[in-house]
């Protein structure tokens, strides 16, 4: 018996044409509707630092995905203290008054995002040195938070007849 029992050759000339979708871009700078799709502990192979990874769909997908490490658990106390502002800000844009109890629970939540796009030049396996493009996250100020909730759709009033 063949491990490829059941599979057809075809010739490469017979083969149809595949549909490539487009290459999705990073997001332009300011504000993004952002959905959580996954949240989880994250362990660095070099250091063994834990952090805690969010990774948003941006725009319903418009463009690539955005990941975010916050390092809640840092053992430097200034970094540790802006990460769980950060993770505080997320949590209270999403409508929270406090920490789930779960990672999980931010999974399926949306909020809008701050982001501005950077460089993220890197060396391929030739030596070529590739230019890239990044999403960050816009660093606070009290006029225009990093995190917001979404804007609620405006109903009018009713005409009274």
């Amino acid at each position: 018996m063949s491990d490829f029992e059941g599979i057809d050759w075809v010739d490469p000339k017979d083969m149809p044409e595949a549909e490539q979708e487009p290459k999705k871009t990073v997001a332009p700078d300011g504000y993004v509707k952002a959905k959580i799709i996954e949240c989880s502990e994250h362990i660095k192979e070099e250091n063994g630092n834990k952090s805690l990874k969010f990774v948003y769909e941006l725009e319903n997908g418009k463009y690539k995905n955005y990941r975010e490490y916050l390092s809640v658990w840092h053992p430097n106390l200034e970094t540790k203290k802006l990460n769980n502002g950060f993770l505080t800000m997320i949590t209270q844009a999403l409508g929270m008054t406090s920490f789930p109890t779960t990672y999980n629970q931010f999974v399926g939540k949306e909020l809008m995002i701050n982001l501005y796009v950077a460089p993220n030049d890197w060396v391929n396996n030739l030596g070529e040195t590739v230019k890239d493009e990044q999403n960050r996250t816009k660093i606070s100020s009290a006029a225009e938070p990093t995190y917001k909730a979404l804007e609620k759709p405006k109903v009018g009033n009713k005409p009274s007849f």
